[in-house]
């Protein structure tokens, strides 16, 4: 019999909501399943067929051991979904880069450097009326704050501790994200399989539930899925993005109107996870979003 591991985090011992519906369905098709903390050791690991990351939640906190932990796994050759080339790049935004290099329109995005740039000067040299920052590697908008390019300022300081603890992403703010939301897709094993809308609640910018966020199904334009899929590891462009095929990937895309339009595209992909998430973050992204869609 397939002995399967649903990879969890401390926090969650017993799975998100989600991933309980994925282990019950496992079970129901006769695997054995467990979960297991991703850092706890006592685990044997090589004692699986495959490993499944699921509700690591707290991987953006603990990343450098996290990504250790995954290339331990595949040393001792222990299946990993998504396999670990795909890890590795997810858990950085920096993928955002080789998307974008790939043809692929994702929200306008700085990388400032420590004593290099500081907020006034993105603004400057921008033309941007607001951002948002957060951490290069983060999840559940962890430490992810918007400010306008009147209160700069204020917030050099904010940006400076910011860059002492690790890398900093500035972000154009797109304020269709309050209007209309942000469409999470979900692809399995290539295909299109299911979506949701999330909203933020009014005053807020965030749209995770943990923020007072809401997350409803719905059906996603045929133009919407065309752009997600643009951001799939695998693609055979000669980018970056090239030979990382995976099993499951969340990206999240939403609409920008014509005014806005980067390149004078339509949709805008904010992030990617085949991993976890964060504005085009998900290819080890633990929320599948199965509630909104029975297996």
């Amino acid at each position: 019999m397939t002995r399967i591991a649903l990879a969890t985090c401390r926090d969650l011992p017993r799975l998100t909501p989600d991933d309980r519906i994925l282990r019950d369905e496992l079970l129901r098709y006769g695997f054995e399943v467990e979960t297991a903390l991703w850092n706890a050791e006592e685990i044997r690991w090589n004692s699986f067929d495959l490993v499944m990351i699921r509700s690591c939640w707290d991987y953006h906190l603990h990343c450098d051991r996290f990504l250790s932990w995954a290339e331990d796994l595949d040393r001792t050759g222990v299946t990993l979904w998504n396999p670990l080339p795909v890890v590795c790049w997810n858990a950085h935004k920096r993928y955002l880069r080789d998307l974008q290099a790939a043809g692929v329109a994702v929200v306008p995005t700085c990388w400032p450097t420590a004593g290099a740039e500081t907020l006034s000067d993105i603004f400057r040299r921008t033309g941007w009326n607001e951002a948002v920052v957060k951490p290069a590697v983060s999840a559940s908008a962890h430490q992810t704050w918007r400010v306008g390019r009147d209160e700069a300022v204020d917030h050099e300081n904010e940006l400076a501790r910011a860059l002492e603890q690790g890398e900093v992403m500035v972000q154009r703010y797109l304020p269709e994200i309050t209007g209309q939301g942000e469409w999470s897709l979900i692809f399995l094993d290539g295909a299109f399989s299911h979506a949701a809308l999330k909203l933020p609640k009014p005053g807020d910018f965030r749209v995770q539930p943990d923020f007072g966020g809401t997350v409803i199904r719905g059906e996603p334009s045929p133009s919407l899925i065309a752009v997600a899929e643009q951001a799939f590891p695998g693609q055979d462009d000669g980018s970056e993005v090239v030979q990382r095929p995976s099993v499951f990937v969340h990206a999240d895309v939403f609409d920008v109107p014509e005014a806005l339009r980067p390149e004078e595209r339509r949709h805008v992909l904010v992030e990617v996870a085949g991993r976890i998430r964060s504005g085009l973050e998900h290819f080890q992204q633990p929320s599948q979003l199965f509630r909104r869609e029975p297996l």
